[in-house]
């Protein structure tokens, strides 16, 4: 069984009702594992150096190379543990924002993440 700490909207971790740290299982723990997963800039983790997506590489540069930036979701999201699959990832470049919607097949079902409205 998968499991993630909780996330809020704020995507903080935050104590439940019973005064613990909450904790997701199942779906909602891939999912919140996926969004971690995405926000994760490549080089930024000090134990697995080689893990993230390549921001710097890909966006932030003058031209957007969105293909690359793609690939390189798509990699990172496929190493979460419990994702079978990235179904559909839409990924839109407007008034100098990136915007990406993906879906994701996992061993719990279908769950979808964004950082639309971030």
């Amino acid at each position: 069984m998968v499991q993630s700490f909780s996330l809020n909207s704020a995507n903080d971790i935050f104590i439940g009702i019973d005064g613990n740290l909450s904790i997701s299982t199942g779906l909602a723990a891939v999912e919140f594992a996926c969004k971690n997963f995405a926000q994760a800039q490549l080089n930024e983790m000090i134990f697995e150096y080689d893990q993230g997506v390549a921001y710097f590489e890909t966006i932030w540069q003058n031209t957007a190379n969105v293909a690359q930036f793609e690939a390189s979701l798509r990699a990172a999201l496929s190493n979460v543990p419990g994702v079978t699959g990235i179904s559909n990832l839409t990924i839109t470049v407007a008034n100098n924002q990136l915007n990406y919607v993906a879906t994701i097949q996992t061993i719990y079902g279908t769950g979808s993440i964004s950082n639309v409205g971030q």
